[in-house]
């Protein structure tokens, strides 16, 4: 996949989640969050879990270490001001502002720096479940 987080500060050390030991994951990819901590492939629709810390293969372990908060340099999908609460777009781990559907559960973290627009990489600080424009 294209598009992964990059750490830029970590503030919490990330956490094992399950996953589907045939299940594969790129470091820096978003998952989401399912029954019992379990990690899988993000979606636009689903609860957001954190970034993937380490990368897995396939068939090797039966969990994945997550980051549940964190500064994150991640890709816009369209433009985005400094303070808004963002949303994965569902194509591939690409970012977008967040709008009123996008729940809590939805929601990725808060922009620090602006993007311009599609493709531009930004500053943002992993928040899972931060409200809809909470500082915007």
């Amino acid at each position: 996949m294209a598009d992964e987080a990059i750490l830029r500060l970590e503030t919490r050390q990330p956490i094992s989640f399950n996953k589907a030991s045939a299940t594969a994951f790129e470091k820096g990819a978003f998952v989401d969050l399912n029954d019992d901590l379990t990690a899988v492939a993000a979606t636009a629709d689903g609860h957001v879990g954190g970034i993937v810390a380490v990368e897995e293969v396939a068939n090797q372990h039966s969990t994945v270490a997550v980051y549940r908060e964190g500064f994150f340099y991640g890709t816009a999908s369209a433009a985005i001001t400094i303070g808004q609460t963002l949303a994965l777009t569902g194509s591939g781990n690409k970012l977008k502002p967040s709008t009123a559907s996008d729940v809590a559960s939805k929601t990725v973290g808060i922009a620090l720096e602006a993007a311009s627009g599609n493709g531009e990489q930004f500053l943002f600080e992993l928040k899972p479940g931060v409200g809809v424009n909470a500082f915007a």
